[in-house]
């Protein structure tokens, strides 16, 4: 007994539709390169620019901390746990915005909910766009930071899991930011980009203040200082935060234990798969709702 379309139908209608988004970003990017190539150019200069930077800032650090096996132990995994920390909060807030843009901002998603398709498809849609789009900040710090951390390594697998853990990582602060999205939609439609300012402000300020608050607490011996600092940042490196899976997995990696690296890389995979499916399932259950409330108060 059947309780929906057969996987093929479903599988063609969001092929569909991804090739119709592909084929329409395709058109703007030929179009942007007609109408200002030197303005393409010039934006992909400086993202190479900014790539060559952060490769050589990458570079000097890690050559700089491996002077030291013992510190390198441990920064490391710390250098990674934070990164990925912080892109996790950033990833979050930047889904969060596109996603409110794309599904209750423009007139697009109604369009698509007009078509033959159900909720769950055009969601599925918004959500890939939303990863790709939101992505662009892993790629800009992510490859230098790959590139410069290669060096490092001996094994030419460490490159092929590296990209795998970036890749794997990617979708779990898109799935955060898609409910997030559909809650500021549900409940506070009226002041959703003020709330995820306020929201993004407090976090940021919160954080530097505990950062302050850490520094500033250190005895004039490095050693208790250093202590006490790693004892209040002990947080970001809590097990069950996606940061730690990549973190642990890639410094495995780094160390050619492929084995628990590979155990970390299913642990990330299997709960990004898990997320967003899980998140694509609740919004497009409950899209209709909310976005019949947030268009009530943006027609105001």
């Amino acid at each position: 007994m059947a309780d929906g379309p057969p996987a093929t139908v479903v599988n063609a209608r969001i092929g569909l539709l991804l090739r119709m988004r592909a084929r329409t970003l395709g058109n703007r990017v030929r179009q942007a390169a007609l109408d200002a190539p030197i303005r393409l150019a010039t934006a992909a200069g400086m993202i190479l620019l900014i790539w060559m930077a952060l490769y050589g800032m990458f570079h000097l650090v890690f050559h700089m901390i491996r002077r030291t096996p013992l510190e390198a132990t441990v920064a490391f995994p710390m250098v990674f746990s934070f990164f990925f920390a912080a892109m996790l909060v950033l990833l979050t807030f930047s889904n969060a915005i596109l996603a409110y843009g794309l599904l209750f901002s423009r007139r697009e998603a109604a369009y698509l909910l007009t078509l033959p398709v159900p909720p769950l498809d055009v969601i599925t849609l918004k959500f890939l766009e939303c990863v790709v789009l939101s992505s662009w900040s892993m790629v800009l710090l992510g490859l230098p930071l790959m590139t410069a951390m290669a060096n490092l390594a001996d094994h030419p697998v460490f490159h092929v899991l590296f990209v795998a853990f970036f890749l794997a990582f990617i979708p779990i602060p898109g799935a955060l930011g898609l409910i997030l999205a559909w809650a500021v939609a549900k409940y506070f439609p009226r002041r959703a980009m003020k709330a995820a300012t306020i929201l993004a402000a407090a976090a940021l300020f919160f954080a530097l203040m505990y950062g302050v608050r850490s520094m500033r607490m250190g005895d004039s011996a490095t050693e208790v200082w250093l202590r006490a600092f790693l004892s209040r940042m002990g947080f970001v490196e809590a097990a069950f935060l996606p940061n730690h899976w990549v973190a642990a997995g890639i410094d495995h990696a780094l160390h050619s234990q492929f084995g628990d690296a590979c155990l970390y890389l299913g642990v990330t995979l299997a709960n990004a798969f898990f997320l967003s499916w899980i998140a694509v399932r609740i919004v497009s259950a409950k899209f209709g709702g909310a976005y019949d409330h947030a268009g009530a108060f943006r027609n105001r």
